[in-house]
């Protein structure tokens, strides 16, 4: 699933536009401004590519469009296509957790939540999300972990 049939410029301006997207989708969206067609446009421009021509960048945005336009499904079944690079990438696991959080499917969200945690530890926005998660199924004690009292108290609208 990489760029193999394309020179380095052709993949520089589909990534550069899908890019483009998503920062003037999370733009609309930090001021409140409907940004539904900005996401489905990057869906529609993500689609355009062929499957074996996207790069995980690209995969990002698009889910990240998916879950913004609330299609946790879809999401993840594109999170689905990567796993087996995915496993070990940051933003791979938070894009997971996130679609599951987002469903109040806490209990699933926790493995992927976890993952982050593993990867990146001093993230204070997941450690939140994981502790909300494991307050949510009661799981007191995994709550009463020390690196939950460090994190940030405010929690973020979002998370990419």
């Amino acid at each position: 699933m990489k760029f193999d049939n394309f020179k380095e410029e052709e993949q520089n301006i589909m990534t550069k536009k899908i890019h483009e997207l998503t920062t003037k989708g999370m733009s609309e969206t930090a001021r409140r401004i409907d940004a539904t067609k900005t996401y489905e446009e990057i869906i529609k421009f993500y689609e355009k590519i062929t499957e074996k021509e996207r790069t995980g960048e690209q995969t990002r945005c698009a889910v990240a469009a998916l879950i913004l336009l609330e299609k946790m499904d879809d999401a993840r079944l594109l999170l689905d296509k990567w796993r087996d690079v995915g496993k070990e990438d940051e933003q791979w696991n938070i894009q997971y957790g996130w679609t599951y959080y987002l469903e109040k499917r806490y209990e699933e969200a926790i493995p992927y939540l976890n993952k982050v945690e593993d990867i990146h530890c001093t993230e204070s926005n997941i450690l939140g999300y994981l502790k909300e998660c494991n307050e949510k199924i009661g799981n007191k004690e995994e709550v009463k972990r020390p690196e939950f009292k460090l994190q940030v108290q405010r929690k973020p609208d979002k998370v990419f």
